[in-house]
């Protein structure tokens, strides 16, 4: 299928990037399959504690981004019903209908989810450090995005916009698939990985590629009426962050922490829009 392949594609890519990259390196030390799997296990294990209790160490800038994204979800509810008939008003002929199938893939995570565990074994069996620790970042960051999502489908329990109740129609504490609508599940996936490969790739090209194929999942939602246009900002939003804060706090275990002090998530407010940018 011509989404799989792409994406095989793109592993590749990564692969050849990190290998070029690291050719020179004479520290990379390749270590044995069950010690460096166990060491992956335990380092992965010691984030999702950091992950969830985060917020108990949260300072006023890290409020501030949880109160814009927070915000920002809300403050796009007015326009969830005509964000609605845009989409639904779109061109619905093959070349549109199999771009927004092919993004509906691209956030599909039983699609994903057994392309980066190859990654990571593909990593792992070869010996090739880099590639492996991508599979890994990936994995976490599906987890952890993943179950913050899903938690909140469930706690929110907002109504999908082909049940035609309206974007502000909630049943807190549904298990009803129809009633899980916020945040965007597929949104999340697509935005988990993008916002890991292109971290990692570190390259401008690959990251307007990663970036617009996840926004183009995000749009295929609402183009199928499955998600309200704040339901993918959400999920976008959860996974970015989540992204980011893997990437880096793996970069600060092999580089040490950054020299300056004025790193961190900045979420810049814009008309129609909202910057996620992270400096490091």
């Amino acid at each position: 299928m011509q989404y799989v392949r792409s994406l095989v594609l793109l592993m590749t890519f990564l692969f050849l990037q990190h290998q070029s990259a690291f050719a020179s390196d004479s520290t990379h030390v390749h270590r044995q399959f069950f010690p460096t799997l166990g060491d992956d296990i335990s380092l992965v294990w010691g984030d999702v504690g950091v992950f969830f209790t985060q917020p108990l160490r949260f300072d006023g800038a890290d409020w501030r981004n949880a109160a814009i994204i927070v915000g920002g979800t809300g403050l796009l509810m007015p326009l969830d019903s005509s964000g609605r008939k845009m989409a639904l008003g779109a061109s619905h002929n093959n070349t549109t209908s199999s771009i927004m199938t092919a993004g509906r893939h691209y956030g599909d995570f039983l699609i994903a989810g057994p392309l980066v565990g190859v990654t990571y074994l593909g990593g792992l069996i070869f010996r090739c450090d880099d590639l492996r620790t991508t599979g890994r970042e990936l994995i976490e960051t599906l987890a952890l995005a993943g179950a913050t999502t899903t938690v909140l489908k469930y706690v929110i329990g907002r109504s999908r916009p082909y049940t035609s109740e309206g974007p502000f129609s909630f049943h807190p504490l549904s298990f009803s698939n129809s009633r899980n609508s916020l945040p965007s599940g597929h949104t999340t996936v697509a935005f988990s990985i993008s916002s890991v490969l292109a971290a990692r790739i570190k390259n401008p090209i690959a990251t307007v590629l990663l970036y617009g194929a996840a926004t183009v999942t995000a749009v295929s939602r609402m183009y199928h009426d499955q998600h309200w246009l704040s339901d993918t900002f959400l999920g976008a939003a959860i996974a970015t962050t989540t992204g980011l804060w893997v990437v880096h706090r793996d970069e600060t275990r092999e580089f040490g922490e950054p020299s300056h002090t004025d790193g961190g998530l900045f979420i810049t407010p814009g008309v129609g829009s909202l910057s996620l940018t992270y400096k490091f």
